[in-house]
């Protein structure tokens, strides 16, 4: 898993194992899975697929966000299993310490991807804008080499009294 295979994308390389990770992850899914394999290997290729096909939907909507989400999500459960493992050997002021670090990192990584989230619709935002005052530019030019010009609002104003 560490190269990525000829024409494969990170992204792609990326939904793959967030996929596989979470099919795994959830016994009931894995059971469903294996048989579903033995029963009809095509019908488990079939799931899988439609799998992926949902987990890159889910990826093109969100992007970077999809990542530090299931990420954060990943982390989560890893401490979670931690700390029950370790909960008999732990003291409970030890414990409420540990607790209070992970809120606290868990509130700032909320924070960050917060601020980050809103940078990139910021963005895209101002692309969009930007591909709108282009486009409308390209019109501009166009109408002026055929000898015409852009109605303006004021003009239609005028216009419709």
């Amino acid at each position: 898993m560490g190269t990525l295979e000829e024409g494969e994308t990170a992204e792609a390389r990326f939904i793959k194992i967030q996929a596989a990770y979470e099919l795994l992850m959830d016994s009931e899914k894995k059971v469903q899975y294996d048989m579903d394999n033995r029963v009809n290997p095509m019908k488990a290729s079939q799931a899988w697929m439609e799998w992926l096909m949902k987990k890159r939907k889910a990826f093109d909507q969100r992007g970077d966000m999809a990542v530090a989400a299931w990420a954060e999500q990943q982390q989560l459960d890893i401490n979670l299993r931690a700390r029950r493992l370790s909960r008999s050997k732990v003291d409970p002021e030890e414990e409420r310490k540990i607790l209070e670090k992970e809120k606290k990192a868990s509130r700032e990584l909320f924070n960050s991807t917060l601020k980050r989230h809103t940078l990139v619709l910021k963005k895209r935002d101002l692309m969009r804008k930007k591909a709108e005052e282009d486009k409308k530019k390209l019109i501009t030019q166009l109408l002026a080499a055929e000898g015409l010009e852009l109605d303006t609002e004021a003009e239609e104003e005028e216009a419709a009294k």
